[in-house]
Parts: C-alpha cells; structure tokens; sequence
C-alpha cells in the first residue's frame, strides 16, 4: 500500500487513513468509517480547492459544497456564502444578499465573536446591503455598531475604523443628518491629523 501527496497543480485530494484506501473500501469493519470519518487535512484540501476554483464553480455552488464537505460554520464555508453575497449585491438580488448575509453573520457571532474582523465585514455587507435597499434606519444601526467596535478592537486610526467612519457618515448625509455626518468625518479626521503631514 503507498500512501502519496497530490502532485502539484492537482485537483485531487487524496487522503492517508489507511481505512479509506482502496485496498479496505469494502471491508465490512470499515464502512462506518469510511462514510464517517473526518480528516483535518482532507477538509484543508477541500477548503483549498473551493477557494482555488470558487470562480469557475459559482459562489452559490461553491457554497453547497463547502457546507455539504466542510459543514456549516467552517470558516471557508462561511467566506464563501460572504462572495455570494457580494455575488448577489453585484446583480442587483438584493432580497437574497440580505438573506444570505444575516445568516452568515448570525453564524459569525456565534462562531468567531462579535468583534471578530470577519464577523465586521460581514455586518459592513449587511449595512451597505440594507443602504442599498432603502432600509436606512437598519443600515444606521449597523454602521454605528460596526463604527463603535472597530474604534474599541482596532483603534481610531486604523483603516477599518476609518472606512466604517466613511461609510456611517455617508449615510448621515444622505439621511439629512448633516451635524452628525460632520461630527463623525471631524471624529476620523481629527484623530489622523497627526499622520497625514
């Protein structure tokens, strides 16, 4: 029995439990274990290959089999149901990207934390998503608490903070709320001031 690594460029995934070869797929003693068993390293290969080929599969597809393979709250599940997100914002299916993004975030929380950076990201999406919608009371509501945790994780210089800033102070405006638009752009510039010269 030869147990060997995928050549490079492969597709394939190839795996090192002795019970999963060739030689043991039909041994009675093994059957529950070759249709249960879980490998770290077979799941960082799928995860690889989705990543590597998310675009010739399809976001949605590549989604279906991330969940189907990796399970639902694995992190390349999840980064990839983020791009069908995006996929979705792109073509105009918002009802499906907000669908899509509050799941995903709802995972992230719970998974990763709030103050997570991915889990930031995603409520950046959600909050640019419902912007996009007309629900601009939502969207408020999320750019704040987006604004509120970056200043708190990351600091009120770093670029995450300064773009929640923008993006938080742009709905502002848009929504009449002109001295708080003001007041949050002051707020980012007045904290880089220091950095720009």
């Amino acid at each position: 029995m030869q147990v060997r690594e995928p050549e490079a460029g492969s597709d394939s995934i190839v795996c090192a439990n002795h019970f999963q070869t060739a030689a043991l797929k039909d041994d009675s003693k093994n059957r529950s274990q070759i249709e249960e068993a879980t490998s770290v390293s077979r799941q960082t290969r799928l995860a690889e290959l989705i990543a590597q080929n998310r675009g010739s599969l399809g976001a949605a597809q590549a989604v279906e089999i991330a969940s189907h393979a990796l399970g639902p709250e694995h992190p390349e599940t999840l980064r990839t149901m983020n791009s069908l997100s995006v996929e979705y914002i792109n073509r105009g299916k918002l009802t499906e990207a907000e669908g899509l993004a509050e799941k995903t975030l709802e995972i992230r929380k719970r998974v990763l934390g709030h103050e997570h950076p991915d889990t930031l990201l995603t409520m950046k999406y959600l909050a640019d998503i419902f912007k996009d919608e007309g629900k601009s009371d939502e969207a408020e509501r999320l750019y704040r608490d987006t604004l509120e945790i970056d200043q708190r994780v990351f600091g009120p210089e770093h670029p995450f903070t300064l773009n929640a800033m923008n993006n938080f102070a742009q709905l502002l405006r848009a929504k009449g709320k002109l001295a708080e638009a003001e007041a949050a752009i002051l707020g980012g510039q007045s904290s880089t001031e220091g950095t720009l010269e």
